[in-house]
């Protein structure tokens, strides 16, 4: 087998790889896109989900909180299934589901039927996502931060894009038919699996000779090799060898909830200040727009030694409590543009950040790093999963979204203590 110092040689010499590579950034970039678009495309139509189910603000937000949040809950059991079947097949798998998901939506009756769907979009969206992480360390060994930064900005389009032609949809059919074409549109995500092929010399990724000596690379039984990498690829291991892990999935866990809140009410947050749907939407996109500025810098800046991804982590956090707790003090909506652009800007960015401060921790070790992967996805799946319904829950008990954005203000502000107290070149 060759050595990992001749298989980053082959990736910078061998053309095939060499070019394919960025075909392979752009297939995550697309996976990406429809991961968070979908997600916040899913705030649009709150308000219509409330009215044609009659629940509550608090029922809603969990109810879009499973699309977004079991799919990075189950992390660590993605990245287990990855490591067998490879990431070209998990993500086409991931794309079947998320169309099926959302043409289960448009034909939802009940309430049960809408969660259920949630959570089955959920699934779709979340089987790629340690796929993409891993295909992106394959081909980028050396350059991890710039082709993640880069990968990552389909997020911050996918915000740009999917919230105003949702709601272009919503206008010209209604939410059901508009749901049922977002799902044709989420087929797409199978072909960006097409598209991301393991590289030559490379085709899956062995488990370490350290953590299983009696592994066998020509073994046919998968079932075996499964049990066998489960205790490996799902993270927990990594654990012991950094514990200040545990404190940073607290923190990112605590980001997540925040992002989520954001994410998901500030639609219907502006239509309750006397905004339109359609103005209310193009907040959305301008909270993208600051996303791709903050992504698009987060490579240049981490990979030239500028800052580190927990300094940066940290900034973030800080930047982003202090603008969201602007909201309830503004009615303007220039100033409401201003503010949703530095929000996304501070609350966007750390998604590809968070990848780069997981790779300095881990930098040698590919398979602590794929199973930290699989832990900072349980973290973001808790958070986002329990962000919605926690924003829901503070509007349904004030009667006001005033309350809920300083909420979220806080948890940031948290998320950022947590980081700060384990990076010591900022304290001391």
């Amino acid at each position: 087998m060759a050595t990992d110092t001749q298989e980053n040689d082959d990736l910078k010499t061998n053309s095939p790889n060499r070019y394919w590579r960025w075909m392979v950034v752009f297939a995550v970039f697309i996976v990406v896109m429809f991961q968070m678009g979908t997600f916040k495309a899913l705030g649009v139509y709150v308000p219509h989900f409330q009215e044609e189910f009659q629940i509550s603000v608090a029922t809603v937000g969990l109810m879009c909180s499973l699309g977004g949040g079991l799919k990075f809950l189950f992390g660590p059991l993605w990245g287990a299934i990855t490591q067998i079947s490879g990431y070209r097949l998990i993500t086409i798998v991931g794309g079947i589901f998320a169309g099926l998901s959302l043409i289960c939506v448009h034909l939802s009756t009940l309430t049960s039927h809408l969660a259920l769907s949630m959570a089955l979009l959920s699934i779709g969206m979340g089987l790629p996502s340690v796929a993409e992480v891993m295909a992106l360390n394959d081909y980028f060994p050396d350059d991890l931060s710039v082709a993640n930064g880069l990968a990552f900005t389909g997020g911050a389009v996918g915000m740009i894009i999917f919230p105003p032609f949702a709601e272009y949809l919503n206008i010209l059919f209604g939410w059901r038919p508009a749901m049922l074409l977002l799902g044709a549109a989420c087929f797409n995500i199978c072909i960006a699996g097409v598209i991301m092929r393991p590289p030559k010399k490379s085709i899956y990724r062995t488990v370490s000779q350290e953590s299983l000596q009696t592994y066998d690379a020509d073994e046919d039984d998968k079932l075996a090799k499964f049990r066998k990498t489960c205790s490996s690829f799902f993270g927990f291991s990594v654990l012991a060898k950094e514990p200040i892990l545990v404190t940073y999935l607290a923190a990112f866990c605590l980001w997540s909830i925040a992002s989520a809140g954001w994410v998901i009410f500030l639609v219907p947050y502006t239509i309750t200040l006397g905004y339109s749907a359609q103005t209310a939407s193009f907040l959305s996109s301008i909270g993208g727009v600051g996303t791709l500025i903050g992504r698009l810098l987060t490579g240049p800046l981490t990979q030239r030694g500028l800052v580190t991804g927990r300094v940066l982590f940290i900034f973030l956090s800080f930047g982003s409590a202090g603008t969201l707790i602007l909201y309830p003090f503004v009615q303007s909506y220039w100033v409401l543009v201003v503010i949703s652009f530095l929000v996304g800007l501070c609350i966007g960015t750390p998604t590809p950040v968070v990848i780069v401060m997981l790779k300095e921790l881990l930098p040698s070790d590919k398979d602590a790093f794929t199973g930290a992967i699989g832990l900072h996805y349980f973290a973001l799946g808790m958070g986002l999963l329990s962000g919605g319904p926690l924003t829901g829950i503070v509007f349904d008990a004030t009667g006001s979204y005033s309350a809920a954005f300083i909420a979220m203000a806080g948890i940031e502000l948290l998320a950022g203590l947590l980081a700060l107290v384990n990076t010591p070149q900022i304290i001391s």
